[in-house]
């Protein structure tokens, strides 16, 4: 399965087949978890650590996945034991068909002609080996915040892109000054990132150093006022 080619068919698809950010985090993770172990057709992994890095609370993910199952997207069987996680199975709604490409490659078996239809296979192949290289290719999203395109739209799906560009801020000043390195950006942001600038904009503090600067200029705009205001008011000839 090409992991570039059902993304974008993903995207595709929920353009008519609206899904909330928690299932589109979710169906992205499990996608994630299947390409890391080599395309298997039924892969495990526990809930804990779906939620976590979907950064998903238990009912949101329930909630998630049933509608991922629901829509066909993937199949779910549970687990008899409780201490071992369930088995997910990805639906083939993106894959070729198994058949068509058979055909096809029966046909490719015979003549010249068969013989550059196979080059052309080739070719694309590679091709599409080259664009997954770059579509994992981690880039520099800040100074010390790098993480791939594909992990920032994650961020951008679940939490709006103010929020995303704010955790990348909020990471990138900690790394700065701590020097502390992480294996992956992106799984900081998810871990405690996130809610750390989700925090700050529930009680009204600033999310990121912009914010900050942009409130510190308002109030002293607004201290100038209150004081020309009060110059104003002891001026004996002033009428208000």
């Amino acid at each position: 399965m090409n992991y570039l080619e059902l993304i974008v068919g993903f995207h595709r698809w929920k353009e008519v087949n609206p899904l909330p950010a928690s299932a589109i985090a979710l169906w992205h993770e499990l996608v994630a978890v299947c390409n890391k172990a080599g395309w298997p057709e039924e892969f495990t992994v526990p809930n804990a650590v779906l939620q976590a890095n979907a950064g998903l609370s238990r009912k949101e993910f329930d909630r998630a996945r049933q509608l991922l199952i629901e829509f066909g997207l993937f199949q779910y069987r549970k687990s008899n034991r409780v201490d071992m996680a369930g088995r997910y199975k990805i639906v083939g709604l993106f894959k070729r068909d198994n058949d068509t490409d058979n055909q096809r490659g029966n046909d490719r078996d015979n003549g010249r002609d068969n013989q550059k239809g196979n080059d052309r296979d080739n070719y694309k192949d590679l091709k599409d080996q080259n664009l997954n290289v770059n579509e994992n290719k981690k880039r520099k999203y800040a100074e010390f915040v790098s993480m791939t395109d594909d992990e920032y739209h994650k961020l951008v799906d679940v939490h709006g892109s103010d929020i995303a560009n704010a955790c990348i801020t909020e990471l990138d000043n900690y790394k700065g000054a701590s020097g502390k390195k992480y294996k992956s950006d992106y799984r900081a942001i998810l871990t405690w990132v996130a809610d750390k600038v989700l925090s700050k904009k529930k009680s009204g503090q600033p999310a990121s150093g912009a914010d900050l600067a942009l409130k510190l200029i308002q109030e002293a705009e607004e201290r100038e006022r209150i004081g020309n205001q009060e110059a104003l008011c002891g001026d004996p000839e002033y009428v208000q």
